[in-house]
């Protein structure tokens, strides 16, 4: 039996009141403690972070580093690669604020002060464009374009795409074989696919003018897949179509025939169309009215159009269809998106076939997307497809890196924007340093774009397939300069801008490479490039050597 007695609570009481004395004492100490806790992480808060540094480790970079380097760099900086690059050294990478990265090919060492021959050591040569407070600030050093002694690969290309581990190449090749047996159904663009790739759909857009046609349903016998390709010249207005070729799914040739332009033609493109004067002059029966009657009664609504990059075909003979298959897209390029493949290449890599040697010929392109397509089918959705690497911003997403990327091979008057990056089309140089200048301080951590306008002026390209004014590059070189200035005066601190010129000087490359492109004989080409093997291997040496420069502000 417990007996409650007065002495007992007491003792109870005095208990209570000791540890609510304790509890009291104990709770000021802790409240006092935390106080003072929370003043030193105030301090700490006030404290800046130590700003980013970067140093060049001169045995290692002039061992000689490439474009690959550079990229995992960028990887590293941003956060989405966490192996830190052997030949630089860096410091603080939280405190990166932005990555600015332009390509400007067309850069020459005399362009940079005190300039030698080559790009072959780290230099405090800077580039002579930029004023010298802020000149002083920049590295230089050389960087190699990827190849060996007999080829040039894209160094563009190399920057934007990651090699991918084998565990991850295993992984996207059995996503890809889950479907083994594919019908050509599997290959028509998606509408998703259509709009993205700028394809003419009917959706009641007031763009199109009159002299449009859209295919219409009716029943016919033979062939429901054919295969198009088209000629074009230039005119005032823009390309003209001047030859149509069709053919069948058994390969025969169903519809040909050159076209009448209805505008004068300025440039008869002969190295690409195969079309000259003479030949329209004398060939050509029909308008492009007619030529939009004859195919509105072969190809039906329900049928299925094969091409490369055919929304250019149907634009130039303004009409609409809405079932395709287009090569560009179910094969991929060995760079990855934006890029689409060329149909030489893929013809050369998957039939063994050598087109388009001198000038093209619409029935032969036509064929290539045919027996592409139907290779495609045989060996299912993961043939042609790259899954060797993923896209650099593809995976710079993943790690929440927001990103803009400006480049000419974006489908034209289309602009991707979501979330985490923006893909804007910039033709001109312009329209590229419009874009960076707009978003260097907005949310965005990486931007990478193209200036073009200096190899153009000093015929770094091969030629364009439309003449272009002529540039000064003096004055090219001078514009670049101003903006690099603009850009770096307007950037926060923790800004990266990094310059980089791909490649050395191209020219006697292209000129070699040019030269043995005409040789349409494949035997006759390889014997003309063994004798001319020492002159290549000369000429891809000086293209590789070059060079990039970079500033943390």
């Amino acid at each position: 039996m417990q007996v409650e007695g007065p002495d007992t609570n007491f003792v109870s009481d005095l208990a209570l009141g000791s540890k609510k004395r304790r509890l009291s004492k104990t709770s000021v100490q802790e409240d006092d403690h935390t106080n003072v806790v929370s003043e030193v992480n105030k301090n700490k808060k006030k404290k800046k972070a130590k700003p980013m540094t970067c140093t060049l480790l001169k045995s290692v970079v002039e061992k000689g580093i490439g474009i690959k380097d550079v990229r995992d760099m960028t990887q590293y900086l941003l956060q989405a690669e966490n192996n830190s690059p052997k030949w630089i050294e860096i410091c603080n990478r939280s405190s990166l604020q932005k990555m600015i990265v332009l390509f400007i090919p067309g850069l020459q060492p005399d362009d940079f002060e005190n300039g030698k021959n080559t790009f072959n050591e780290i230099s405090d040569d800077n580039f002579k464009y930029i004023p010298g407070e802020i000149a002083s600030t920049f590295h230089t050093f050389p960087v190699m374009a990827p190849g060996s002694k007999m080829t040039l690969f894209s160094p563009y290309n190399s920057f934007i795409n990651v090699g991918l581990s084998k565990m991850e190449k295993i992984n996207r090749l059995k996503e890809l074989q889950k479907k083994k047996k594919i019908t050509i159904n599997d290959l028509v663009l998606s509408e998703q696919q259509l709009v993205a790739n700028d394809y003419p759909l009917d959706s009641g857009d007031t763009n199109f003018d009159t002299d449009w046609v859209q295919t219409v349903d009716f029943t016919h016998g033979g062939s429901h897949i054919f295969a198009l390709d088209c000629e074009m010249c230039l005119s005032e207005q823009g390309l003209v179509l001047t030859r149509i070729s069709l053919v069948n799914f058994d390969n025969e040739v169903i519809y040909e025939e050159l076209v009448k332009p209805d505008v004068p033609i300025v440039d008869y493109l002969t190295r690409y169309s195969g079309i000259t004067e003479e030949k329209l002059t004398v060939g050509a029966k029909k308008t492009l009215r007619e030529v939009q009657k004859d195919l509105l009664k072969i190809i039906s609504r329900s049928d299925i159009l094969i091409g490369h990059s055919l929304q250019n075909d149907l634009k130039v003979m303004k009409l609409k269809h809405p079932l395709v298959v287009d090569t560009a897209i179910i094969y991929h390029h060995k760079a990855g998106d934006p890029f689409k493949p060329s149909l030489k290449y893929l013809s050369e890599t998957f039939l063994n076939k050598s087109i388009q040697n001198g000038e093209h010929d619409s029935v032969e392109d036509a064929r290539a997307c045919l027996e592409l397509t139907k290779l495609k089918i045989l060996n299912g959705l993961a043939f042609g497809i790259g899954i060797n690497t993923e896209n650099l911003f593809t995976k710079l997403h993943r790690f929440e890196v927001k990103t803009v990327l400006l480049n000419d091979m974006i489908i034209k008057n289309h602009t991707e924007d979501d979330s985490k990056g923006q893909l804007i089309r910039c033709v001109e140089d312009d329209e590229t340093w419009t874009h960076i200048h707009e978003n260097l301080n907005k949310d965005v951590k990486l931007i990478v774009g193209r200036i073009k306008n200096l190899e153009r002026s000093r015929n770094y390209n091969k030629k364009p397939r439309k003449e272009t004014p002529s540039l000064d590059a003096s004055m090219v070189l001078h514009d670049i300069g101003q903006h690099l200035t603009q850009l770096y005066e307007n950037a926060t601190p923790g800004t990266m801008i990094l310059i980089m010129s791909g490649t050395g000087d191209t020219r006697p490359w292209n000129n070699l490479s040019t030269e043995l492109e005409f040789i349409q004989d494949k035997k006759e080409r390889l014997d003309k490039r063994r004798e001319r093997e020492p002159e290549i291997v000369e000429a891809i040496k000086l293209a590789r050597g070059g060079v990039a420069s970079f500033t943390v502000k």
